[in-house]
């Protein structure tokens, strides 16, 4: 774990639950790993330990923008979703969540500030998953991919190399490039087996040309997915097709009202060919979409016959295989049969494809 190489280091680790009574709410103490893990994770899970004077390393998580969600406003929908109520509705009440999750943020930096220790903490703010929406998180979209993240530098250390306050930084990070970087922010090495990268100080690594991602089984639906993303274009391959983008999921069809609306007005014929998309019973084989000219990811290069589309999805499925090989990719062999079901997946098993 992350916390035990900055417990060695002399650091006091917290996930925190438990915050101040006036603040009005707590912390969910999210950790959701997907691997066993024997030892104790953190010490402590109380926001008013952070002062006794040691180092420390504390997260808080909220669930705001997972679901559910509460009232909803005026809202501007991306094209491949239906101008309907419903999705108005939920589109809105996501938006409205995010502004609560604002709010709780903003209460905790002034929790910091009133504790004395906003001058010498290093603030990182990041989501965990894309958008909880249709399309979005556990999909391979630019929706489902790009999460937040800010960093605020503290008033008593020099800022690192690479960090200018107040302006946007377009280098590509991975969520795993904030284990190494905390590491070094605290003056550990970065460990040899750590994949991810690190961002600032004098130590940072080479700028990414490309980002990945990945899907495999999510709840009960058994898909492979995997992707790269590079400053134009984003390539995704399907290696399980014959399993449509809404399959059975009874996670997204009990919370996702646009799930069902979108299987409801695709079996009445109101569908755009942008929205059909997502309902088609077969996915394509391989995807590729220019992000500067289609930012919502609508129409598919992959059956382009223009030479330049034709070498763009060459390049980044060479790429792609390339990471495949490189990585290890676990998901070549899909967990046994028994494995999955006794994880409530119902659909057969399909057989990998490589690389």
């Amino acid at each position: 774990m992350l916390t035990d190489w900055l417990r060695d280091a002399g650091y006091f680790t917290a996930n925190v639950r438990t915050l101040p009574a006036a603040l009005g709410f707590k912390g969910t103490g999210k950790t959701d790993w997907n691997f066993n893990y024997e030892g104790e994770p953190f010490d402590t899970d109380n926001w008013n330990e952070l002062k006794a004077g040691q180092p420390f390393y504390a997260q808080v998580n909220f669930s705001e923008t997972h679901r559910k969600f509460k009232a909803p406003a005026k809202v501007d929908l991306p094209p491949y979703y239906p101008d309907h109520p419903v999705a108005r509705k939920d589109w809105a009440q996501y938006l409205d969540a995010a502004m609560d999750l604002d709010r709780k943020v903003g209460a905790v930096l002034k929790q910091l500030a009133d504790d004395g220790l906003t001058d010498n903490t290093v603030v990182i703010f990041f989501g965990d998953n894309g958008q909880a929406m249709v399309r979005g998180k556990q999909f391979c979209y630019e929706e489902g991919s790009h999460v937040p993240m800010i960093i605020r530098w503290p008033r008593n250390f020099p800022a690192p190399k690479n960090f200018k306050p107040g302006t946007v930084d377009n280098r590509f990070v991975e969520a795993m490039d904030l284990a190494p970087t905390t590491l070094d922010i605290v003056g550990v090495k970065k460990p040899a087996k750590m994949q991810g990268q690190i961002i600032l100080g004098d130590r940072t690594e080479k700028s990414r040309q490309y980002t990945f991602g990945a899907r495999d089984r999510c709840d009960e639906t058994i898909m492979r997915i995997r992707t790269v993303r590079d400053s134009t274009y984003r390539y995704i391959r399907n290696f399980t097709p014959e399993t449509p983008l809404l399959a059975p999921n009874n996670y997204k069809q009990t919370q996702y009202p646009v799930w069902n609306l979108l299987k409801q007005l695709y079996a009445e014929g109101k569908l755009t060919p942008a929205q059909e998309f997502l309902c088609q019973a077969r996915m394509p084989d391989e995807e590729i979409y220019n992000l500067e000219a289609d930012p919502h990811q609508i129409h598919n290069l992959a059956r382009s016959d223009k030479g330049e589309d034709q070498a763009a999805l060459k390049k980044r499925r060479a790429v792609l295989d390339e990471w495949i090989i490189e990585t290890g990719d676990k998901g070549r062999e899909f967990e046994p049969a028994e494995v999955a079901a006794a994880r409530g997946a119902t659909m057969n098993t399909p057989k990998a494809r490589q690389p």
